[in-house]
């Protein structure tokens, strides 16, 4: 063996201890301990983290085992329920760690699926997360959020593309829920802070939701907000201007809806529609209606109609009714080169 190389593999060799060797002979319980306090810190001290065990999961790799996390204070709806993981596993690379840019890929293990996220260094970093069936009702904080019920299974996936500085420059979002159901409860928001308890909602079926959207520089172009459901569909586009911090971001979205005769019934909305102005004038025909919302964030300004371009949303709307959104995945990892398959939006989540 050359003087080079020898010199070489010792180095690896001492970085990798030096590396790994406090983490092979510390105590793994105690690791759990500080791994729950500094989560409570960067949550800002949001949640309760509790966790069972933390074990080594090849090098450098830490699986998490049986993490909760319960949200704490707040005035939301509803008992609040923890966010439970039946594992997390987090793998660095241990020699983009040694060149200074280090890769990581984390998998967060549900009930109903997983999350799998993936840092990947290059001139900036790009960012993958994707979706394998994760059922909205192990995300509570998304009820705490609405103050109402949601059920579906999130598929697809998302790509972030950053450069030197981890600003935005690119990516896209390919995503899908099915079927998302959101109720039985009271919709709650500053449009209907006038009517005590809100605006009684029973379950609602959107069917399948896809939403799909290509990022160039800090924009995000939503090409498609689309559902089939039973009650209420969807056919919409708009963009987003993403600004630091986000809640000072710009939004435009253009929203065409047709909520089914029936449903409106049940949900003793029909009078609504014949009361609030901005609805009478948003009629595209068919049953279709266009609403453009636009603001900051933070700030959204009141609705206004669409005009013209409500029936060309009503007739794209029609359109999808014959051929429903399909349902996107992404092979997980270590299939890199096998091309994504698109089920029947109708099929049953993948079995786990």
């Amino acid at each position: 063996m050359s003087p080079t190389l020898r010199k070489t593999l010792f180095g690896l060799l001492f970085s990798f201890t030096l590396s790994i060797g406090p983490l092979l002979m510390f105590p793994m319980g105690i690791v759990s301990r500080v791994i729950e306090a500094q989560t409570e810190k960067a949550l800002g001290y949001k949640y309760d983290v509790s966790l069972e065990k933390t074990t080594l999961s090849g090098l450098p790799a830490v699986s998490l085992h049986n993490l909760q996390l319960l949200p704490l204070g707040g005035t939301q709806e509803g008992p609040k329920l923890p966010i439970k993981l039946e594992k997390a596993r987090i793998s660095l690379g241990l020699f983009s760690l040694l060149r200074g840019k280090p890769s990581a890929e984390v998998t967060l293990t549900f009930p109903s699926g997983e999350i799998v996220s993936r840092l990947i260094p290059g001139d900036g970093y790009r960012a993958e997360v994707d979706f394998f069936d994760v059922d909205l009702r192990d995300l509570d904080i998304i009820r705490q959020k609405l103050g109402l019920p949601v059920s579906g299974a999130v598929r697809g996936n998302m790509t972030f593309e950053l450069d030197a500085e981890r600003r935005l420059k690119g990516g896209e979002i390919n995503l899908s829920i099915a079927p998302l159901v959101i109720g039985p409860g009271a919709l709650k928001s500053a449009a209907t802070k006038s009517l005590e308890g809100g605006i009684p909602l029973p379950a609602t079926a959107l069917g399948t939701v896809s939403f799909r959207a290509n990022i160039k520089d800090s924009d995000i172009v939503i090409d498609a907000l689309e559902s089939d459901g039973q009650d209420i569909k969807l056919a919409s586009n708009g963009k987003i201007q993403v600004r630091e911090p986000f809640k000072a971001s710009s939004l435009q979205l253009d929203l065409r809806f047709l909520i089914e005769d029936d449903y409106k019934e049940r949900a003793g909305l029909g009078g609504l529609f014949g009361m609030v102005p901005v609805l009478q004038r948003a009629s595209c025909g068919e049953g279709w209606y266009g609403l453009r919302i636009s603001g900051s964030v933070a700030r959204l300004g009141p609705p206004s109609p669409l005009g013209a371009n409500c029936k060309q949303g009503a007739k794209a709307g029609a359109a999808k009714d014959e051929k429903p959104a399909s349902r996107p995945v992404r092979a997980k990892a270590g299939a890199k080169d096998k091309a994504a398959a698109e089920p029947d939006p109708a099929a049953e989540p993948e079995a786990k």
